[in-house]
């Protein structure tokens, strides 16, 4: 029996808004049902889990990208707020910028079972690093591309087939627990703790109070007062940091200091393959 899709995500970059725009065409050229959210759009949100709660038989895609090497809290939070689900299947996907794509899809499986999903599938997919998006050659460059993309179709169409053909099986858990035992250890250690944030300096002499920080965070975590002012719902996703005209938002770590341990991670972890799909 074909479900209702749901496709959920928050998008800092635009690289998870991306995959998620594949799964909504695809789904859509198969001709499901489907029901797309942003969680930048956060007003939408409980209106969205009412109509997901009264459908009887659905499939939750749900999209974050990978920070410190977990889900970001808004969808964490977002999973928190579902009800105990019967009949219900879910698909956590997850972009990351080839640092370390982490336990993210691990902890929101846990979380998705605990409401009472299965997991159909998930996925995780590389993408350009969010920190290094402004440089002339940032890390992940030109991720998701199209191999990326076709990985993600090839997802679909293999689960929508299952599902016509009342197939589906349930993943298990543990497939998505892919780190090493002491890295995989460590980031379930933080899993509950409060998010720890970069403290951030407004220069007062450079802001013009534009707005551009405030308009553009996916968490209403900004306020002008008459300058930036951040809330706790900041996940320093660093849209603020890098979409400033006046560069006068000033984190307590220079970009090229972030940058630079970022790459040794990467040259540290290694972590392949880059894209991967699990079912």
């Amino acid at each position: 029996m074909r479900p209702k899709f749901f496709v959920v995500y928050i998008s800092p970059n635009g690289s998870t808004r991306l995959i998620a725009d594949v799964f909504l065409q695809q789904l859509n050229r198969s001709g499901q049902q489907v029901t797309s959210l942003n969680l930048a759009d956060h007003l939408l949100v409980p209106d969205f889990i009412e109509e997901f709660t009264d459908t009887e038989n659905v499939c939750l895609l749900i999209g974050s990208p990978v920070y410190r090497d977990m889900a970001v809290p808004p969808v964490m939070d977002f999973i928190h707020r579902l009800p105990k689900m019967k009949n219900a299947w879910a698909i956590p996907f997850v972009t990351w910028g080839l640092a370390c794509s982490g336990i993210a899809l691990w902890q929101m499986g846990k979380a998705l079972l605990e409401k009472g999903f299965r997991i159909a599938g998930a996925a995780k997919v590389a993408s350009v690093h969010a920190m290094m998006r402004n440089m002339d050659h940032p890390i992940g460059e030109e991720h998701p591309d199209k191999e990326d993309q076709k990985q993600i179709i090839q997802l679909i169409d293999l689960l929508v087939s299952r599902f016509e053909a009342n197939e589906m099986k349930a993943l298990d858990l543990e497939t998505l627990d892919y780190q090493s035992p002491e890295m995989s250890g460590e980031c379930k250690s933080r899993i509950g703790k409060t998010w720890m944030i970069v403290p951030k300096k407004i220069d007062t002499n450079a802001c013009t109070q534009c707005g551009l920080c405030e308009e553009e965070c996916p968490v209403q975590a900004i306020v002008l007062d008459p300058y930036p002012k951040f809330t706790n719902t900041c996940f320093d996703c660093f849209n603020c940091v890098q979409l400033c005209p006046e560069n006068a938002i000033l984190p307590a770590r220079s970009l090229e200091e972030i940058q630079a341990n970022i790459n040794k991670r990467i040259n540290l972890i290694q972590e392949k393959p880059l894209t991967q799909s699990f079912m």
